[in-house]
């Protein structure tokens, strides 16, 4: 396993890197609220051998995650979309209860990131170590669990609420919003990290009930089932419906995104050359950055 001090140094350095881009978030009343539900979930958390940071990324995304070390984010997306302390203290406890359980650097393992850190340690360039921090930084930001590693953490999750005084559907109630509100495209990636399938829906119920508590959040019967979008082809067959062309842009920038995503994920999941990764990175930090931009300026 790896140590405590492999878990510091990647979560410091993605912290250093997430600082840059896409920058952290200050917002007073915004940063109130994770702190004040952080100061109460820290204390029954399993792991007490870390010092947690909660931080606030500057990021429309809807997206929560957690590096190695006791490194929680939350986007300024989600905090805009989180509507009680209830909710956020879920959402949160679910991250806190991959980092007690460790399943980020289970999960990096199986994914070759491994490879990556071992260089990020080697490195004495400030250059090419800020870009292999970068490249960890957006993996774990990217990071998909296996469906038990999801179940733990909602177990978790229900655990720590709980013991902290919030209502233990806050989870639930989140789901069910953001189901409700459907707003697709921002909302796709917290969905396709934290898929919330039925099976997921009804064993956060059952915890709940285990413990003695009370589910009352109302959550859809049949949530969508949220997949990434296929690879793309060289000639699609169909091409985009609408015949609007700012909506064509803006669907190919998303395809554009999509694909060098799964490219970069590829070559992790392959344990390509550290190289390959870091062009396969690079080029998809500029797609992501091009439908990102369009889309705010198509005020979507």
């Amino acid at each position: 396993g790896l140590g405590n001090s492999y878990e510091k140094t990647v979560g410091e350095n993605g912290h250093e890197s997430l600082k840059k881009k896409p920058g952290f978030y200050r917002d007073s009343r915004m940063l109130e609220r994770l702190g004040r539900v952080a100061r109460r979930l820290v204390p029954v958390v399993e792991r007490q051998d870390l010092t947690y940071h909660f931080t606030i990324l500057d990021s429309d995304e809807l997206n929560a995650f957690a590096l190695p070390g006791g490194y929680v984010y939350v986007t300024k997306g989600l905090m805009k979309t989180i509507s009680s302390d209830d909710e956020l203290a879920g959402v949160v406890g679910h991250e806190l209860g991959h980092v007690d359980k460790k399943h980020g650097l289970k999960q990096a393992g199986k994914s070759g990131l491994m490879a990556l850190v071992i260089a990020l340690m080697g490195a004495n360039d400030d250059a090419k170590k800020f870009q292999k921090a970068a490249a960890i930084a957006a993996l774990f930001a990217n990071l998909k669990f296996s469906r038990d590693d999801e179940f733990e953490a909602d177990r978790q999750a229900v655990k720590y609420t709980m013991k902290a005084g919030y209502r233990p559907d806050g989870l639930l109630q989140f789901f069910g919003r953001i189901n409700k509100d459907g707003k697709l495209t921002s909302v796709t990636k917290y969905f396709s990290t934290h898929p919330p399938t039925m099976e997921r829906i009804k064993r956060v119920q059952d915890e709940i009930k285990k413990r003695g508590g009370r589910v009352l959040a109302q959550v859809p019967v049949d949530p969508p089932q949220y997949s990434p979008p296929p690879e793309r082809l060289p000639n699609p067959q169909n091409p985009p419906s609408s015949s609007s062309r700012p909506d064509i842009s803006l669907k190919l920038a998303y395809e554009d995104y999509m694909y060098a995503k799964n490219q970069y994920e590829y070559k992790v999941s392959q344990g390509a050359p550290v190289e390959e990764v870091m062009s396969a990175f690079r080029k998809y930090q500029v797609a992501k950055e091009r439908y990102f931009k369009l889309k705010a300026a198509m005020g979507r």
